[in-house]
């Protein structure tokens, strides 16, 4: 059931996942989409990254630690 009200059904605006290698290079920016997943390593072998703020709709996250 779609409810109007529900910021979930906007349009996500932002919220890309953007990783760097060495000296802060950007390697790759991922932008998220409805039902894909991201996963990448973590721990020693993590690259540094960021997810950008969503200036629109809700993007859903999930981490295991």
């Amino acid at each position: 059931m779609n409810n109007p009200n529900d910021s979930s059904s906007e349009p996500l605006v932002g919220g890309e996942t953007v990783f760097y290698g060495s000296r802060n290079k950007l390697v790759a920016e991922v932008a998220p989409a409805e039902g894909m997943a991201l996963l990448h390593i973590h721990g020693d072998k993590c690259m540094l990254h960021e997810a950008r703020n969503v200036t629109k709709g809700v993007k859903y996250c999930s981490a295991q630690t």
